[in-house]
């Protein structure tokens, strides 16, 4: 056992060995975080975070039609309901004094957990629901 093979890891994920100095090292040397205790290549640890992403958006995306179907499937404004694409709709605050946070930006790299569900569900019943033309519209003052 020389210096080279302690310099070696092995993939858990493709069973492949990638260079344990050059899996920690950022491009301007700073060290990464979070990525060690895996013991993956980046291939295997990119192809991990994006199916988690994956699994973590469509979860956030079937609470929102949930809630959009509560509030009556359409644009409270032009009646627009096409819910093939859930970012043509957008939840406006009747009462921007009552607004805790910025839903759109509240489940921005959030896990989906029971708790952020329910914070984000108490802050839609705040809202109506609007397309985002019309939103644009509202903030523009043409509505």
């Amino acid at each position: 056992m020389g210096r080279a093979s302690k310099l070696k890891k092995f993939c858990t994920g493709c069973g492949g060995d990638f260079d344990k100095i050059k899996r920690h090292v950022c491009k301007d040397g700073t060290r990464k975080s979070g990525i060690k205790r895996y013991n993956e290549c980046i291939d295997c640890a990119k192809k991990r975070y994006k199916k988690y992403n994956e699994i973590r958006i469509s979860k956030w995306n079937k609470l929102k039609r949930g809630i959009i179907l509560q509030k009556g499937g359409c644009c409270s404004i032009c009646g627009y309901n096409d819910l093939s694409c859930l970012a043509c709709f957008d939840f406006h605050h009747l009462d921007i004094y009552k607004k805790k946070f910025n839903l759109s930006k509240y489940i921005i790299g959030k896990p989906f957990k029971l708790e952020y569900a329910n914070n984000y569900k108490k802050e839609t019943k705040k809202c109506i629901i609007v397309c985002s033309n019309c939103h644009r519209k509202i903030h523009w003052h043409i509505l």
